[in-house]
C-alpha cells in the first residue's frame, strides 16, 4: 500500500522539515540516483520547486541534511544506553552490550517514525549503517556515542579474534544487519498502514527484535568464543521508548 503524503501525515511540521522527511522517503523508495526533486517537493505539500533552494540551497545539500537528520537522536539514545551499561556492568562490557547500543537506537527511530518509517531503507541506500560512515564524522562531536560503541565492539572482537578476523566478520555482517533493519521497518510500516498494528504491538516487536539481535549478532561475530549474558535488554528498550527523540535539523 502506498504511503500517505508527508504533508498529510505531518501537517503540523514546517515545510523545511517536511522536505527532509519527504526526501528520506524518496531516497528509500527510489535510491539516491533515482530521487527526484519534483516528487520530494510535491510529497512535502509544496507546489514550488524553489522551496528546496530556499531552505537548503540545492538537492545535494538536502540529501546531506537527510543523512544527518536522525543522527542526533540515534546518538542520544546510544549515549543513554552506554551510561546505563556503565552503571550496571561497569568494565565488564560484553559484545552484546555494544551491539545493543548500536542497534537499539535505530529500532527506536523506527518506532517513533511510524507510520512514515523510511529511515532504515534510506540509510541502507546511503550506506549509513556501515561503520566507516560513522568513523568519518569526527568533526561532529555529537557522533561520539555511536562511534565509541563501534570502537568498543571492534576492540573487544579484536582481542578475541585478532584485528584482521574481527574486521572481516564485521564487513560480512554489515549488509545483513542493514537488510534486517530495513525488512523489519517495512513490515511494521505496512502493518501500521493497514491498521493491523498499534503502537504497543510495534514496541513489543521492536523490543524482541533488538534483544534478539544483540544475542544472535554477537553469536555470529564471536562464534566459538560466544557466551550469553543475563542482561534484560527488553527492559532497557522499554525504558528508552518513553524518551522522545530529539531531531536534528542543522548540518553542523
Amino acid at each position: 500500500m502506498a504511503s500517505k503524503r508527508t504533508a498529510h501525515l505531518f501537517p503540523e511540521l514546517a515545510l523545511k522539515e517536511r522536505l527532509l522527511i519527504s526526501a528520506e522517503r524518496d531516497i528509500a523508495l527510489h535510491s539516491l540516483p533515482g530521487s527526484r526533486i519534483q516528487r520530494v517537493v510535491k510529497d512535502a505539500g509544496s507546489a514550488n520547486i524553489s522551496a528546496i533552494r530556499y531552505h537548503y540551497g540545492d538537492m545535494a545539500r538536502l540529501q546531506d541534511a537527510v543523512f544527518f537528520y536522525r543522527y542526533k537522536a540515534i546518538n542520544r539514545y546510544a549515549d543513554i544506553i552506554s551510561q546505563r551499561w556503565s552503571a550496571e556492568v561497569g568494565e565488564h562490557m560484553r559484545l552484546q552490550h555494544y551491539v545493543f547500543a548500536i542497534f537499539a537506537p535505530r529500532c527506536l527511530i523506527i518506532y517513533h517514525t511510524l507510520p512514515a518509517a523510511y529511515y532504515c531503507a534510506c540509510a541502507e541506500q546511503l550506506e549509513i549503517l556501515k561503520p566507516d560512515r560513522i568513523n568519518s564524522q569526527d568533526r561532529y562531536p555529537w557522533f561520539a556515542p555511536l562511534r565509541n560503541a563501534f570502537a568498543g565492539l571492534y576492540s573487544l572482537l579484536s582481542k578475541q579474534l585478532g584485528g584482521d578476523a574481527a574486521l572481516e566478520r564485521l564487513q560480512l555482517v554489515a549488509p545483513l544487519t542493514a537488510g534486517m533493519l530495513t525488512q523489519r521497518e517495512r513490515k511494521l510500516r505496512e502493518a501500521f498502514e493497514r491498521d493491523e498494528l498499534n503502537r504497543a504491538d510495534a514496541a513489543a516487536e521492536l523490543s524482541r527484535f533488538a534483544s534478539g539481535v544483540a544475542e544472535s549478532l554477537s553469536a555470529s561475530l564471536l562464534r566459538e568464543h560466544y557466551e550469553p549474558v543475563d542482561t534484560d535488554f527488553s527492559s532497557v528498550f522499554s525504558d528508552l521508548i518513553a524518551i522522545s527523540p530529539e531531531w536534528f535539523l542543522e548540518q553542523t
